[in-house]
């Protein structure tokens, strides 16, 4: 653990009594409310990945190489990124048996960056053994199941399967808001991810309420300019532009392209959906 901690990070601690005004500053500022909490910090200091408790020192190693191959995917060091997530599902699985949750969250991680670099038939495969393993665990009618099904619902909606991906995410949202409520971040993700392939579908009925209480929980989690943020606007504004309100439907969108990057993956494909979606608005107005 020592090795491997020592080859791969610059370890700092701030303890709670010991140094408690940096304790306080570093709390406040990653919201870090329980001890240990352990954060994975890129080179910028953006927080990439979080640990929380005590762990056994197997579980332990695996979370931190997950958290490791967090920071090469957010880099978009897609290749780099597979490499690690293959070496942490590889270690996990060896450490903690084919059939843990955190092996099954290894293998969808490994499924979700190949999705990006494009190999879809390969991304479903894994997510659909890790989807399987995960409902065997917890079963397929709970909360930790349904917010697993995400990634392939996502990996679906690339193929243009849009029925099969809002199948999925319908039964998922009504778990997870039933276990949870709507004011949650994970909930707002299902949501969000719900009405992207209902509007893809032309099923935008209904789904600005449901974006209205994503939005407002995406801008308490985040802060103003992410793309998460616009990813809830620019699926507002295409839901009131199918309901006509087409004057705050284009205030949202062109909001959303303003904070959009065009960064692979899921962002890119949004800010272009939406540039598109805008340029028909203009038409219309």
């Amino acid at each position: 653990m020592v090795k491997f901690v020592t080859e791969n990070f610059i370890p700092a601690r701030v303890h709670v009594k010991d140094d408690s005004a940096l304790f306080q500053k570093f709390g406040e500022k990653y919201n870090a409310q329980w001890t240990p909490t352990i954060l994975e910090l890129d080179p910028a200091g953006i927080e990439r990945y979080r640990i929380e408790g005590f762990l056994p020192n197997d579980e332990f190693l695996g979370q931190l190489m997950l958290g490791r191959a967090q920071i090469a995917f957010a880099d978009q060091k897609w290749d780099e990124a597979e490499r690690l997530f293959r070496e942490n599902f590889a270690t996990t699985e060896r450490l903690l048996g084919a059939e843990h949750a955190n092996t099954a969250a290894s293998k969808n991680f490994v499924g979700n960056v190949l999705a990006v670099k494009g190999d879809l038939a390969g991304a479903e495969k894994l997510q659909r053994e890790s989807l399987t393993v995960r409902q065997r665990i917890f079963g397929p009618a709970t909360a930790e199941s349904a917010f697993a099904v995400t990634s392939l619902a996502g990996t679906l909606e690339m193929q243009g399967r849009y029925e099969e991906a809002e199948s999925l995410l319908g039964g998922a949202y009504d778990i997870v808001t039933s276990a949870l409520g709507v004011d949650n971040s994970r909930v707002a993700t299902v949501a969000v991810d719900l009405s992207r392939v209902r509007i893809a579908r032309g099923h935008a009925a209904g789904v600005a309420e449901m974006m209205r209480r994503a939005l407002a929980v995406r801008q308490r989690s985040y802060p103003a300019g992410h793309w998460r943020i616009a990813e809830a606007q620019a699926l507002l504004g295409a839901s009131l532009a199918a309901e006509r309100r087409f004057d705050e439907a284009a205030a949202l969108m062109v909001a959303a392209d303003h904070s959009f990057k065009p960064i692979p993956g899921r962002q890119a494909r949004d800010r272009e959906a939406n540039r598109q979606r805008l340029a028909q608005l203009r038409r219309l107005r």
